[in-house]
């Protein structure tokens, strides 16, 4: 039952479960409301459509010809299967791959100082003293003088 292969889950709801943060509960509680909602309504559904009764319609329908012209194009009615045509998947695999890389050349987690920390990632606040906001251009220009080129052009 196609219905049925629609409503199987592809989602580990445990596993999301045990790696959500304790402050985003009340939304995974409603996210998984929703979908399990929607998962019901979609299995109430039967798997085809109910068949339309032609006969009836050629009677009722005073125009001679347009029940039939109806038909044969319901008939020959297909849905396409949607394509990725831009292939939107594979450059979003391309720039998780580059930024997987970029990742991987951070310096060691037992390495960092704070000026490190502050020039590869100048929009977190390490100084609770201080409550101003870097100006963009300063940031920029600090991460391109510390920073390996890989963390900020992205072009």
């Amino acid at each position: 039952m196609a219905s049925r292969r629609v409503a199987r889950s592809a989602v580990n709801w445990t596993e999301l479960y045990q790696k959500c943060p304790s402050h985003q509960m009340e939304q995974f509680r409603e996210l998984k409301t929703r979908t399990d909602n929607l998962v019901s309504k979609i299995s109430a559904l039967p798997e085809k459509l109910p068949e339309i009764n032609w006969e009836h319609y050629q009677r009722i329908v005073p125009i001679p010809g347009l029940t039939e012209k109806f038909k044969k194009e319901y008939m020959s009615l297909t849905v396409p299967v949607p394509i990725d045509a831009k292939q939107v998947g594979k450059s979003v695999d391309a720039q998780a791959k580059k930024m997987k890389t970029a990742l991987a050349k951070l310096p060691p987690f037992n390495e960092l100082l704070p000026e490190i920390v502050m020039a590869y990632f100048p929009h977190t606040n390490i100084d609770p003293f201080y409550t101003g906001e870097v100006p963009k251009i300063e940031a920029q220009t600090m991460l391109q003088h510390k920073a390996p080129k890989v963390h900020w052009d992205f072009s």
